[in-house]
């Protein structure tokens, strides 16, 4: 090893100084380690706080209202809808459901694209394919029970992914919790296997020495 030809350069016995030398290093790497992993949770939790106080509590009566206030304007618009109705006037009646998906982008969605885009990214998709449904349903222009009932069961199935992806950033919040509760203690066994590994590894050196040259040219003698 580099290190123990170092200290043999200066007249220190390597044996007895790499094995202590070694496990320092390895606990002062771990020790820094440890330090950087407390701080990356400390981060983690407060962005999930923030998220949680600031854009997530303020806004999921709102958001439950979106769903609800979606399903029953959707029914308004199709009780209006007749079959000779243009495409114009079509498009004037859905765009109070587009005014109702911007307004959930703006307040909500646009908060969550800062800490969380690639969430924020999927919530956008969530919402378009609400809408979708609606205009979907709108233009069976046959509003039968049958009909509104699959209608309804896919905008459920829209705001069931939807709150699932909202609560998206505490999903490995239970993960970090666990290493900050035992990252100390994975830190000691690992210097404890290390260690041992160092000391036997000394002993496996002392135990059988390298033969010199004189040794070697008596035997061949």
């Amino acid at each position: 090893m580099i290190i123990s030809h170092l200290l043999d350069l200066f007249g220190v016995n390597s044996d007895l100084i790499l094995p202590s030398l070694i496990s320092s290093i390895v606990l002062i790497t771990l020790f820094v380690l440890g330090r950087l992993l407390d701080s990356l949770i400390e981060r983690k939790r407060n962005s999930q706080e923030w998220y949680m106080k600031m854009v997530l509590e303020p806004n999921i009566l709102a958001l439950h209202n979106f769903f609800e206030e979606l399903l029953n304007e959707t029914v308004v618009i199709s009780k209006k809808i007749n079959k000779d109705d243009s495409l114009e006037q079509k498009t004037l009646l859905y765009e109070e459901l587009t005014n109702k998906k911007r307004k959930i982008e703006f307040n909500f969605i646009l908060l969550v694209s800062k800490p969380y885009p690639n969430t924020a990214s999927n919530l956008t998709e969530f919402i378009n394919s609400t809408l979708y449904c609606c205009v979907e349903y709108l233009d069976l222009e046959d509003y039968g029970i049958e009909n509104f009932e699959k209608f309804e069961q896919s905008l459920m199935i829209c705001k069931a992914e939807f709150f699932e992806e909202i609560y998206n950033p505490f999903r490995l919040k239970s993960l970090w919790k666990w290493f900050k509760k035992n990252y100390l203690g994975l830190i000691v066994i690992i210097f404890i296997i290390l260690f041992t590994l160092i000391i036997g590894n000394s002993k496996s050196k002392k135990n059988n020495p390298v033969p010199s040259e004189t040794s070697v040219m008596v035997r061949q003698g």
